[in-house]
């Protein structure tokens, strides 16, 4: 007796042919019936084993059968929607280059393409503070358990500023109809400054009596408010200080301040 399980690759037989002898024939015979797993994303599925018999002799009748008797059977697919996101939580550089990796992939095979959409956000709202890259994915049934990376990069803005969080989102669009109406974990993105907070000028200076000397100083990243630099003569007002009054001519002061505003902190001074 044959034994097939049909539509074929989706059921298997052991053993797939029983024997039975003038000494067995009464004999029960167990046979083992196994679903096979494809990772395919499919609805609950009647199939059927088909048992046929054939004989070397006609005196019983046994090659006489017309049709196979059937055994019909149903496979619940073990196989759920799903996206994997790893890891959910990334640190970022300002201005590191390609950024930092993520991956993300399907769980199960989809019938028909299912494309992700990702965007970077801030509280919701889409921001250019991060970029990713890719922006979209595709995947389809040969590549849907393969871990697809993406890079997020944070954008070097020159500010002293602390570190910020920002959140990757993905959409999914498709018409597959166990992945539409997923929701896809977000990435938690932790953007790091790169940027220190100093100021840039010279330690000593040569000064001539009578004449003006001059030394330039520079601010290496912008301020988040306005920042007041003081300036203090010495030496018993034997040095004047000019420039940071708004005047033109010499102040003779033990101390002037200057004011510097994020908005003009690049400008030599």
């Amino acid at each position: 007796v044959s034994v097939v399980g049909e539509p074929a690759g989706q059921i298997a037989t052991t053993p797939s042919a029983l024997v039975f002898t003038d000494g067995t024939w009464d004999k029960p015979q167990t046979v083992t019936v196994r679903a096979v797993d494809d990772s395919v994303l499919e609805p609950t599925m009647e199939v059927r084993i088909l048992h046929t018999m054939a004989s070397n002799n006609d005196e019983e009748g046994y090659n006489t059968q017309e049709t196979p008797l059937v055994l019909y059977a149903d496979i619940e697919d073990n196989d759920v929607a799903g996206v994997i996101v790893d890891p959910v939580e990334i640190n970022v550089f300002e201005g590191k280059q390609p950024g930092t990796a993520y991956t993300i992939k399907l769980r199960a095979r989809p019938s028909v393409p299912v494309t992700l959409t990702l965007s970077a956000k801030s509280q919701g709202v889409a921001t250019e503070e991060i970029v990713v890259r890719p922006t979209t994915i595709l995947f389809d049934q040969s590549n849907f358990g393969t871990g697809q990376e993406v890079f997020v990069r944070g954008v070097d803005n020159m500010v002293v500023d602390a570190a910020r969080q920002y959140t990757v989102s993905h959409a999914i669009e498709t018409e597959e109809p166990l992945y539409q109406g997923l929701t896809v974990p977000d990435v938690t993105v932790t953007l790091l400054n790169d940027d220190i907070a100093s100021i840039e000028y010279p330690t000593a200076i040569n000064a001539v009596e009578g004449t003006p000397s001059s030394f330039y100083l520079s601010f290496t990243s912008q301020p988040l408010d306005n920042v007041t630099l003081s300036f203090t003569a010495s030496r018993d007002r034997q040095l004047l200080l000019n420039g940071c009054d708004g005047g033109s001519g010499y102040v003779q002061a033990d101390e002037c301040q200057v004011l510097v505003m994020p908005g003009a902190w690049s400008q030599r001074r």
